[in-house]
């Protein structure tokens, strides 16, 4: 039918394209929906459980409303936040350009089979299958592992699995060759234990004189604690405002439009808008809220179940097993905290509602962050089926695809996020909204400090960090001695948590390397 007819490259590339989808990219993307849905699913019943963690264990938010909360923050992070998926999760590990077929060459070898010249069983656009089953496989690897860790409510990091399976799968498929840069990935993998130790001696120098000097002190309420808190107040809304302008998109570029004399004008005028949202804020609760807090007779709490629909035994049954589990995780925890909370009730009136706008906050930065764990090999395979060769290494999630990953999340938190949320909540140390304040928003800074330098963390990894801190300041100010003080972190749990993450390296590595080996051997002859 084509018999005489000179074909344009467009039009040829356009009928290899179309074979492509045909015979295999259109599988690898519905592969790729499903098994992306089903890593948001484990990330939400994992990772997005440690936002939630420190409030249920303060007992400022029940279980319903961690779900509620937590799975509306972590779409709206998801949907709208996201922004460079692929460059955050790809870009430093994997070497885009091993799995980049050259387009002119292909046009050429069809041209070639087409006149006679080439054999037609040529095997176009190899090495984007190869990249597009070795998303797969990251994905398969990393959701398998995470749900196993959520079993024995192992708070492990989604970040961690993605790093390492990437790693494991274009180490299998091109050695060395499909590692992008050595020393980069060194620098990401010892950040991601770094921020360990960063978070818990931030949150210890920041908890130290906030525990000591206000916390302890008789009145939640006087002139000085007042203005301590409200400037905590005010940094608490402001920081998350000042994130939401500098990642959302649209918003910076249209801040950019209007200044571009300068680069880092929009930068400024961003951190602007957030100061200023913080001083007025501070002010408002200075003069307003804390007056009225100061005559409520109870402290705030949101206390909605989300199992209203159980019968009054069912749910006391039910609650009976929360408190063994927790007798279980932390023994040395629940002793402490029959001896009697170190926070009185004025302090646990101010922070309470702290402590849900960090929790809310954490749970933003984790969407908008950490969706790239879940979506953003997804984000690959859909590019590789759109254009058959990957151009774009720095390519954007479609706000379909950030809603998809953000569903899946949300599903996994209310479903399968329970056990996380306990661990993180009692099983470290023992836990008051003060300190739950202040791990959460300690954490929060650390994490986003380090995505602007450009280093991607876990933030699991900087919550057990802040916890470690907290617990040791505690105990410091309350015995003088640093020995003493040890025995106010659970350090049995926290070896299964550590022990998790040792373990998550061989594991993530393994299983997307064996994925990779079956799926290629499966859809590639």
């Amino acid at each position: 039918m084509l018999e005489g007819c000179e074909l344009s490259a467009e039009y040829i590339w356009n009928l290899i394209l179309f074979d492509f989808r045909e015979e295999y990219g259109l599988l690898v993307l519905l592969a790729g929906m499903i098994i992306s849905f089903i890593l948001s699913f484990a990330v939400g019943a994992n990772d997005s459980a440690n936002s939630w963690g420190t409030s249920v264990g303060a007992g400022t938010v029940s279980l319903g409303w961690a779900y509620v909360l937590g799975s509306i923050m972590e779409v709206v992070g998801c949907t709208l936040l996201s922004g460079d998926v692929i460059k955050k999760v790809v870009n430093g590990i994997v070497n885009i350009d091993a799995y980049r077929s050259n387009k002119l060459e292909i046009i050429g070898n069809w041209t070639e089979a087409y006149e006679g010249l080439h054999p037609e069983n040529v095997d176009y656009l190899l090495e984007e299958k190869l990249l597009g089953i070795g998303c797969i496989s990251v994905m398969l690897g990393s959701g398998i592992w995470q749900l196993i860790a959520s079993t024995f409510s192992w708070p492990v990091s989604g970040t961690h699995c993605i790093i390492f399976g990437l790693l494991g799968f274009t180490f299998t498929a091109k050695g060395s060759d499909g590692i992008k840069d050595p020393k980069e990935l060194t620098m990401i993998i010892v950040f991601l234990f770094v921020s360990i130790i960063v978070t818990m001696f931030a949150t210890g120098i920041f908890y130290y004189p906030l525990y000591k000097y206000c916390i302890r002190s008789d009145s939640a309420f006087t002139k000085t604690n007042k203005t301590v808190y409200s400037v905590l107040t005010g940094l608490a809304i402001g920081i998350p405002v000042t994130f939401i302008v500098l990642q959302t998109h649209k918003a910076y570029d249209i801040l950019s439009a209007y200044t571009q004399e300068t680069s880092y004008a929009a930068f400024l005028i961003s951190i602007g808008i957030g100061l200023i949202t913080a001083v007025i804020v501070a002010i408002l609760a200075f003069f307003f809220f804390f007056k009225y807090l100061e005559n409520s007779s109870t402290s705030f709490a949101l206390n909605f179940d989300v199992r209203f629909w159980l019968k009054e035994e069912r749910k006391n049954s039910m609650d009976k097993t929360d408190i063994e589990m927790n007798d279980h995780l932390a023994p040395a925890v629940c002793d402490s905290i029959k001896k009697g909370s170190t926070e009185s009730s004025d302090t646990t009136r101010v922070f309470r509602p702290l402590q849900v706008v960090s929790a809310m906050t954490s749970a933003l930065v984790h969407g908008g962050n950490d969706v790239a764990n879940c979506i953003g090999p997804f984000v690959v395979v859909w590019y590789i089926y759109l254009n058959g060769v990957m151009v774009e290494d720095k390519a954007k999630a479609p706000i379909g695809i950030s809603l998809w990953g953000g569903v899946g999340i949300a599903l996994g938190l209310v479903l399968f996020g329970k056990r996380v949320i306990m661990t993180m909540g009692t099983g470290i140390s023992e836990m008051t909204s003060s300190r739950g304040f202040c791990v959460e928003w300690m954490a929060s800074l650390v994490v986003l400090l380090f995505t602007v330098i450009g280093y991607p963390l876990s933030t699991t990894h900087c919550k057990v960090g802040g916890l470690i801190g907290a617990g040791l300041v505690q105990g410091l100010v309350e015995t003088g001695s640093l020995k003493k003080a040890l025995k106010y972190v659970n350090f049995r749990v926290l070896s299964g948590v550590v022990l998790s993450w040792v373990l998550t390296i061989p594991f993530a590595f393994g299983l997307s390397s064996l994925m990779y080996i079956i799926l290629k051997a499966v859809l590639i002859s």
